[in-house]
């Protein structure tokens, strides 16, 4: 904890059946992990890798309603799309519908910023909470535009939460 400032980390189920099949691990203890990160004042982004046939609706709320409930709503969430590579070559990739489903859902739990990734979506740009004006513009890896005075919206001057070298 002492030499890292950030974490990124992969929630992947949000089920104990699904971490012992697929990841012979527990929930619990990344769940703690994360908490532990948030008390050591680290900055946390999570991600949860939408695998077709392994996540399901349920899973994806329960993520969302975690984040918002134990961890704050200001919690980058980011939500994958995946591709079928090595053991999971039988599966399809993530279709864009249910992308558009999980990014829904963690709107309507209240978190502020939820992110599509491998995919081109409008859901990769950061917006303000308080305005919904696109504060970071994205083209994937790539800031397209920025409207932000350090810290906070260029439009109505709210808070942005992060860590930002501007």
């Amino acid at each position: 904890m002492p030499i890292m400032d950030a974490f990124s980390i992969d929630l992947k189920f949000f089920s104990d059946k699904m971490y012992a099949k697929y990841s012979k691990a527990k929930l619990s203890p990344i769940l703690d992990f994360i908490k532990l990160c948030l008390e050591h004042e680290k900055w946390i982004e999570l991600t949860t890798l939408l695998v077709p046939k392994y996540l399901d609706e349920e899973q994806i709320r329960n993520i969302a309603k975690f984040i918002k409930t134990e961890l704050g709503a200001y919690i980058p969430w980011h939500i994958s799309r995946f591709f079928p590579y090595y053991k999971t070559t039988d599966l399809h990739p993530t279709s864009q519908n249910i992308v558009e489903l999980a990014y829904q859902i963690g709107k309507e739990e209240g978190l502020y910023y939820v992110y599509a990734g491998n995919i081109k979506s409008e859901h990769e740009n950061t917006r303000c909470p308080n305005c919904n004006n696109i504060v970071i513009e994205r083209d994937r890896y790539f800031i397209k535009s920025l409207n932000m005075n350090k810290d906070r919206c260029g439009f109505c001057n709210y808070k942005i939460e992060g860590v930002f070298d501007v």
